[in-house]
Protein backbone atom coordinates (compact mmCIF):
# COMPACT_ATOMS: atom_id res chain seq x y z
CA UNK A 1 0.00 0.00 0.00
CA UNK A 2 1.19 3.52 -0.80
CA UNK A 3 2.08 5.86 2.02
CA UNK A 4 -0.63 9.11 1.35
CA UNK A 5 1.61 11.35 2.65
CA UNK A 6 4.38 10.51 0.52
CA UNK A 7 1.67 11.11 -2.66
CA UNK A 8 1.64 15.12 -1.94
CA UNK A 9 4.01 17.49 -2.70
CA UNK A 10 4.91 19.65 0.20
CA UNK A 11 6.71 22.39 -0.02
CA UNK A 12 10.35 20.48 1.21
CA UNK A 13 9.64 18.77 -2.26
CA UNK A 14 8.83 21.73 -4.15
CA UNK A 15 12.19 23.32 -3.21
CA UNK A 16 13.95 20.42 -4.24
CA UNK A 17 11.75 20.50 -7.87
CA UNK A 18 12.33 23.89 -7.91
CA UNK A 19 16.55 23.65 -7.61
CA UNK A 20 16.67 20.60 -10.08
CA UNK A 21 14.28 22.97 -12.47
CA UNK A 22 16.94 25.52 -11.93
CA UNK A 23 20.06 23.04 -12.63
CA UNK A 24 18.25 21.66 -15.62
CA UNK A 25 17.59 25.00 -17.47
CA UNK A 26 21.29 25.80 -16.47
CA UNK A 27 22.28 22.79 -18.61
CA UNK A 28 20.03 23.60 -21.36
CA UNK A 29 20.78 27.40 -21.34
CA UNK A 30 22.39 27.56 -24.67
CA UNK A 31 19.78 25.11 -26.41
CA UNK A 32 16.82 27.41 -25.43
CA UNK A 33 18.82 30.02 -26.38
CA UNK A 34 19.43 28.83 -29.49
CA UNK A 35 15.78 27.79 -30.16
CA UNK A 36 14.02 30.37 -32.79
CA UNK A 37 11.18 31.66 -30.67
CA UNK A 38 8.41 33.15 -31.03
CA UNK A 39 8.04 35.91 -32.24
CA UNK A 40 11.36 36.74 -32.99
CA UNK A 41 14.50 34.84 -32.32
CA UNK A 42 16.30 37.19 -29.77
CA UNK A 43 18.82 34.39 -28.27
CA UNK A 44 18.34 35.06 -25.22
CA UNK A 45 15.48 32.77 -23.87
CA UNK A 46 17.18 30.33 -21.64
CA UNK A 47 19.12 33.25 -20.29
CA UNK A 48 16.19 35.11 -19.20
CA UNK A 49 14.59 31.96 -17.69
CA UNK A 50 17.35 31.14 -15.51
CA UNK A 51 18.18 34.18 -14.21
CA UNK A 52 14.29 34.99 -13.52
CA UNK A 53 14.67 31.63 -11.29
CA UNK A 54 17.74 32.50 -10.21
CA UNK A 55 16.04 35.68 -8.56
CA UNK A 56 13.42 33.69 -6.39
CA UNK A 57 15.93 30.81 -5.54
CA UNK A 58 17.11 32.52 -2.30
CA UNK A 59 13.25 32.62 -0.60
CA UNK A 60 13.79 29.20 -0.61
CA UNK A 61 16.27 29.54 2.15
CA UNK A 62 14.25 31.54 4.23
CA UNK A 63 12.48 28.71 6.53
CA UNK A 64 9.28 29.29 4.91
CA UNK A 65 7.48 26.14 5.70
CA UNK A 66 3.88 26.58 4.58
CA UNK A 67 3.70 25.94 0.90
CA UNK A 68 1.14 28.87 0.26
CA UNK A 69 3.70 31.12 2.13
CA UNK A 70 7.01 29.71 0.25
CA UNK A 71 5.06 30.36 -3.54
CA UNK A 72 3.94 33.95 -2.40
CA UNK A 73 7.47 34.62 -1.76
CA UNK A 74 8.97 33.08 -4.76
CA UNK A 75 6.31 34.65 -6.77
CA UNK A 76 7.30 37.98 -5.70
CA UNK A 77 11.00 37.64 -5.92
CA UNK A 78 10.56 36.14 -9.40
CA UNK A 79 8.03 39.14 -10.29
CA UNK A 80 10.77 41.56 -9.49
CA UNK A 81 13.36 39.61 -10.65
CA UNK A 82 12.00 38.63 -14.74
CA UNK A 83 14.28 39.40 -16.87
CA UNK A 84 12.49 39.90 -20.22
CA UNK A 85 9.37 38.51 -21.88
CA UNK A 86 10.12 34.31 -21.37
CA UNK A 87 11.31 35.65 -17.24
CA UNK A 88 7.72 37.40 -17.01
CA UNK A 89 5.86 34.32 -18.36
CA UNK A 90 7.55 32.40 -16.01
CA UNK A 91 7.03 34.79 -12.87
CA UNK A 92 3.57 34.65 -13.55
CA UNK A 93 3.20 30.94 -14.25
CA UNK A 94 4.60 30.75 -10.82
CA UNK A 95 2.20 33.57 -10.10
CA UNK A 96 -0.54 31.42 -10.90
CA UNK A 97 0.42 28.26 -8.59
CA UNK A 98 0.56 30.96 -5.71
CA UNK A 99 -2.83 31.81 -5.53
CA UNK A 100 -3.75 28.51 -4.37
CA UNK A 101 -4.23 27.59 -0.94
CA UNK A 102 -3.17 24.16 1.23
CA UNK A 103 0.17 22.78 2.68
CA UNK A 104 0.65 19.83 0.20
CA UNK A 105 -1.01 18.90 -2.64
CA UNK A 106 -2.41 16.12 -4.09
CA UNK A 107 -2.82 15.29 -8.27
CA UNK A 108 -5.96 17.28 -7.91
CA UNK A 109 -3.89 20.00 -6.35
CA UNK A 110 -1.12 20.03 -8.63
CA UNK A 111 -3.23 20.32 -11.70
CA UNK A 112 -5.30 22.87 -10.45
CA UNK A 113 -2.07 24.87 -9.79
CA UNK A 114 -0.55 24.07 -13.47
CA UNK A 115 -3.89 25.40 -14.88
CA UNK A 116 -3.53 28.42 -12.56
CA UNK A 117 -0.15 28.99 -13.71
CA UNK A 118 -1.64 28.93 -17.26
CA UNK A 119 -4.18 31.10 -17.01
Amino acid sequence: MRNKAASRLDSGALRRVLRRFHADLVAAEQIINDLNVFPVPDGDTGTNCVLTLQSGLPVLDKGRTALPTMLDGLAGALALGARGNSGVILAEYLRGWASLDGDGWGAEELHAALAAGAT
